[in-house]
């Protein structure tokens, strides 16, 4: 086939700390190669940095204010039960179809919230929060069976495990996914390849070594996180053996970065103590969060995944959606004046008019986000007595007073990203967890950070040239760029032409019209509840 010209190879959640020292190390030989030849620096995520609105915002151009995706999930129009984020519902047309209308062949691979897969000049296989994984999650549709041509099993998504078993079973998942993309390449030939791999950022939520920072970990030896890296190191060799010519732009980044975790905390929980959301007496959510937990805290993680595996993916979907819906129907909505949602620390005031069940007068919304505020800042972790919460922002000031979609009220950030927030609708009654203390851990030892890195080759970069200061919305103009299109008026992103300068001026071309990539179909309950469940696998919800 012919040499790709413009590759971009996404490590999901790649930590700058790890890298930057594993590269001088030679623990990353492909790419310290890579960057030899041109350049490696750091890029900030969005707010808040996690993978739904940091991919969006690469293959938009666009802030999450205006592209409308700001988490997996959002509550529900008709009742305050979270529904599944899709592609149907960005706002903003994709590098995809400036690339494809102008003839530009184009392959895109396992990308966070491309389902339903849009059309493009070339294929499309979405990422691994595709509630199923048939023909409907590639385009053209017959490339779901060139994909897994002489596939004798495949795992679209992570499994329940820890630490060495995780390892295993996302490096089994990295090597099948090359694989997989060997496959859609040779039937379909592409000149701009985009190409994600989530494997390092699972790694960190299943294996960051407890109580552990990023530099500490970074002196460790093989350990199973540096493994996840070095067989992601692999790969990249593979991809570049095979596409990359001295005329191919190579871009390796990652959406945001990754660290320690100290703990979790409920956001729902939080919200009840301090009076914000009230709960009717728990009667039909108690038997099923008892019968939940008691399997969850009694049995070692490797007899849980067999017994997890032998009732079937279709009764732990049941579980979790049922657990949620009879935990929702205990809420007092009338008195409830906040909820959270999201993965990010996200609340919103329960406004009339707004909201379906709301509660408070529009007029009063900022005073009990003021009070909101104030109370959370006072929650300390049992454990170690530290403050959980750092930044408390609101979401007008973060997005935009004309923010699309469904942005949050409040953003919650705790201190160093160190604790997880998140709703934990079906959570224990403590609003802290910590991973050191006694009792029930949280479902991932390793948060998201908000640099990720970015390096760089190829022959519009010089080497040893040095990263300017740049964000994920960045990227789309770099890609349109280097593939000699113009780059559309009006996006957030700016094309940084002191990094990537191919000789040529950049041209300008209006936004397209656009139009939503794809038809908004909802979800069915079964594939719903299995993205949901594949989330909580990770400490997502």
């Amino acid at each position: 086939m012919e040499p790709v010209k413009v590759l971009l190879v996404g490590w999901d959640g790649a930590e700058p700390e790890l890298v930057e020292p594993w590269v001088q190390q030679g623990k990353l030989p492909v790419l310290a190669s890579l960057i030899q030849r041109g350049a490696l620096g750091r890029i900030r995520s969005t707010i808040p940095p996690v993978t739904p609105p940091a991919w969006t915002s690469i293959i938009t151009g666009l802030q999450p204010g205006r592209h409308g995706i700001y988490a997996f999930t959002r509550p529900g129009t008709e009742s305050s039960a979270e529904v599944i984020v899709t592609a149907a519902e960005r706002q903003g047309a994709s590098v995809w179809q400036y690339l494809s209308e102008a003839e530009r062949r184009v392959g895109v691979f396992n990308l966070s919230l491309t389902y339903p897969p849009e059309p493009v000049s070339g294929f499309l296989l979405a990422g691994f929060d595709a509630p199923v994984f048939n023909a409907s999650v590639t385009y053209p549709a017959e490339a779901f069976g060139v994909a897994m041509r002489n596939m004798t099993a495949y795992s679209h998504w992570m499994m329940d495990a820890f630490g060495e078993s995780a390892h295993e079973d996302l490096r089994r998942q990295l090597f099948q996914q090359r694989d997989v993309l060997f496959n859609l390449t040779r039937e379909y030939p592409v000149e701009v390849l985009a190409a994600n791999f989530n494997s390092v950022d699972h790694i960190h939520h299943k294996a960051w070594p407890i109580g552990m920072d990023g530099q500490e970990l970074a002196r460790q030896n093989d350990t199973a996180v540096e493994r996840m890296y070095r067989d992601m190191d692999t790969v990249l060799g593979d991809l570049l053996e095979k596409y990359a010519d001295e005329n191919t732009q190579v871009i390796v980044l990652s959406d945001h970065g990754g660290g320690r975790m100290k703990g979790q905390m409920s956001m729902a929980r939080a919200l009840e103590a301090g009076g914000f959301l009230v709960m009717r007496q728990k009667h039909r959510a108690s038997l099923l969060l008892g019968l939940r937990r008691a399997l969850w805290l009694t049995l070692p993680n490797s007899v849980r995944s067999r017994l997890w595996g032998v009732v079937g993916a279709r009764f732990r979907m049941d579980m979790h959606r049922r657990v949620q819906e009879a935990t929702l129907s205990d809420v007092d909505w009338e008195r409830t004046r906040a909820f959270p949602w999201g993965d990010g620390g996200f609340v919103q005031i329960n406004q009339q008019g707004r909201e379906p069940q709301g509660s408070v007068a529009p007029e009063d919304s900022e005073r009990v986000l003021t009070d909101i505020e104030a109370y959370l800042r006072t929650i300390r972790d049992p454990y170690n007595g530290e403050l959980v919460v750092g930044e408390v922002l609101r979401g007008k000031a973060v997005f935009g007073e004309a923010a699309i979609g469904y942005p949050p009220d409040l953003l919650v950030e705790s201190g160093g990203l160190e604790y997880s927030l998140l709703p934990w609708w079906d959570g224990p009654e403590e609003i802290v967890l910590n991973l050191e203390g006694e009792g029930e851990k949280p479902k991932r030892q390793g948060n998201h950070r908000v640099w990720g890195m970015l390096a760089t080759a190829g022959p519009a970069v010089k080497p040893g040239a040095v990263v300017p200061p740049m964000e994920m919305a960045d990227v789309a103009p770099a890609l349109l760029y280097l593939a000699g299109v113009p780059v559309p008026e009006g996006l957030d992103g700016q094309l940084k032409r002191e990094l990537w300068d191919t000789g040529q001026e950049a041209s300008q071309q209006a936004a397209a019209a656009f139009e939503a990539p794809v038809a908004a179909v909802p979800y069915t309950d079964e594939e719903q509840a299995a993205v949901e469940e594949r989330l909580a696998d990770l400490g997502y919800m």
